[in-house]
């Protein structure tokens, strides 16, 4: 089950997951806020989603390392295995893709070029002691690299098996 920042965001105001608010970095539904309430949910669906014995993705920037650890937290009181997907691109290439989305308008999220300088400002990188539960992901090179690296993350927390295993 996959839990999206994006999408829990607009359902906590009442929107349509494709609604535009034109809300800038840090104003309208992404003030702190509603930043706050969003993690919130998500916490909430992800608990409910565990108590029912399935496991969980939660698709979110994290840029935080409270974010991270209010999770790790969740998944070891659910007694739920932990791991961060730290997807990982040049700027050039992020700039491009999210140029490229927010000219189609067609996403839930609504983070233009601004919103991703400022999270490349202000991020959080992994911790030393994160690294040990965290699967990086290059996905500059292409589509083909990201599906190889799903794959392998998929057996790492035993989602799924290499082919021949």
């Amino acid at each position: 089950m996959r839990v999206r920042s994006d999408v829990e965001r607009k359902r906590l105001h009442g929107l349509a997951p494709d609604a535009r608010t034109r809300s800038g970095a840090g104003e309208g539904i992404y003030a702190a806020a509603g930043t706050r309430l969003t993690y919130d949910r998500l916490a909430q669906a992800a608990r409910g989603v565990l108590e029912a014995g399935h496991r969980v993705v939660v698709d979110a920037a994290f840029l935080a390392r409270t974010e991270r650890d209010a999770f790790r937290a969740l998944a070891r009181d659910a007694g739920a295995e932990f791991l961060i997907v730290s997807c990982e691109a040049p700027p050039q290439v992020l700039r491009e893709r999210v140029a490229k989305r927010e000219a189609a308008a067609s996403d839930a999220s609504e983070a233009g070029v601004a919103v991703l300088e400022r999270q490349l400002a202000t991020g959080e990188p992994l911790a030393a002691d994160e690294l040990g539960s965290s699967a990086r992901v290059e996905t500059g090179e292409g589509e083909a690299r990201i599906d190889t690296a799903i794959g392998e993350i998929a057996v790492r927390i035993g989602a799924g098996r290499r082919p021949g295993a």
